[in-house]
């Protein structure tokens, strides 16, 4: 069974980060992806002063995982919204642009990803074409 877990050390973060061929970054928060109780990939992120930033969402190295990425993503960013920030952007290599693309994010001319997540996790399926 795939798991989105808050990874709560930072010694564990640094180390799944290094295991994902990332940089590890302190002042992140990071959830985890594991399937059957194995590590499979991280996701760091952070709040900036009105919205929610992905640093990196990256699977562990050798693991192509398009659903566990695409969870994991979603999963960040539902936690952002439910923080009260609306919005949230991603870095430009922080992630495969289809992935990017997929979890609700649209590339800005400068390069960059932004999602405006107002309403985005009230009815889900409604924003990811799911259905009505």
């Amino acid at each position: 069974m795939l798991k989105v877990l808050p990874i709560q050390s930072k010694e564990i973060q640094k180390e799944r980060a290094q295991s994902c061929g990332v940089p590890f970054r302190s002042e992140d928060l990071a959830y985890g992806a594991e399937q059957d109780g194995v590590f499979c990939g991280i996701c760091q992120f952070r709040f900036l002063k009105d919205r929610g930033y992905i640093d990196n969402l990256a699977p562990l190295l050798g693991v192509d995982d398009f659903t566990m990425m695409f969870i994991m993503g979603r999963a960040a960013m539902n936690f952002i919204d439910l923080a009260g920030m609306h919005a949230c952007e991603a870095a430009p290599d922080s992630a495969p642009e289809s992935l990017l693309l997929a979890i609700g994010f649209v590339k800005q001319e400068d390069g960059t990803f932004y999602a405006d997540m107002t309403h985005m996790f009230d009815t889900p399926c409604k924003h990811c074409g799911g259905g009505q």
